[in-house]
């Protein structure tokens, strides 16, 4: 969870809704795949091959993070926020979707 933290605060605010959905995304989608491909790896060698090819990529990825740099992020300055007293149920609907969308398809 701390891997999300520190990638809020890198994303500027302007795109935080964006970076956050493409940091999920790439998450879910990693352990989407990993499984499979660990079977397929299983089906073809044996359990202590795969643990010793899981070392390599950790030493590997421990290597190389000697050798990433950790750049300072400014932070944007945020204008002052309007205040807006409309309710919330007004965002929460999409007026512009035809209506068979609304009732499936029958």
């Amino acid at each position: 969870m701390l891997v999300f933290t520190i990638s809020s605060n890198i994303v500027p605010k302007s795109r935080l809704g964006e970076g956050i959905v493409f940091f999920a995304m790439s998450t879910s989608v990693g352990t989407t795949i990993r499984p499979p491909i660990a079977i397929s790896y299983l089906a073809k060698f044996s359990f202590e091959s795969m643990m010793m090819l899981t070392l390599g990529l950790m030493s590997f990825s421990l290597l190389c993070s000697f050798f990433t740099k950790n750049t300072k992020v400014e932070k944007e300055k945020e204008g002052p926020q309007t205040n807006n007293d409309e309710p919330i149920y007004k965002y929460m609907f999409v007026k512009a979707c035809p209506s068979p969308l609304y009732t499936g398809s029958i």
